[in-house]
């Protein structure tokens, strides 16, 4: 994968078994977020700023909700070049988790709090949402399809993994 500060986006499709990595430029990236829904755009801009897969931002809650859980040993320089408001994550097989977002960012996102979280399924699993925006298999369509409108290319109809290089 090219080393840039960039999202990679890892496509499966039903048919192949091999994965292919695509680089966006946060200039990319800001291109793609503004021609999406207000709330589509802020799951680009969260996506990017965690590093988080697209069904993980399904999965986000306020810090005050619980704490994160210490299973598995993390890296320490995962996280410490990061600086924001502290949310957590839930993944699906129980790890919690904190990501950071910047102010601006944050606030985005508490403004799109839900007052009680709702029931979303994807790809079988089922999550409470927290937030009121897209996530998971719906977004990936979405993203690939802006994706190709903005830019003339993406990989439209596969699934769709974020994750965030460091420089």
């Amino acid at each position: 994968m090219p080393n840039c500060n960039a999202i990679f986006l890892t496509f499966r499709g039903e048919r192949k078994l091999a994965k292919r990595s695509y680089c966006y430029k946060p200039e990319q990236v800001d291109a793609i977020a503004s021609s999406q829904s207000a709330r589509t755009g802020l799951a680009t801009r969260v996506a990017y700023g965690t590093g988080l897969r697209v069904h993980e931002l399904l999965a986000i809650r306020p810090k005050s909700e619980q704490p994160a859980s210490t299973p598995r040993k993390r890296s320490s320089k995962q996280f410490s070049e990061r600086s924001g408001e502290a949310h957590i994550v839930v993944g699906r097989c129980g790890l919690v988790w904190e990501i950071r977002l910047p102010g601006q960012l944050a606030k985005a996102l508490e403004r799109n709090q839900l007052n009680k979280p709702r029931i979303v399924v994807n790809r079988g699993t089922q999550y409470n949402q927290h937030y009121g925006f897209s996530g998971g298999v719906y977004f990936s369509f979405k993203f690939g399809n802006i994706s190709k409108e903005v830019l003339g290319w993406s990989t439209v109809g596969g699934y769709c993994d974020f994750t965030m290089t460091a420089i």
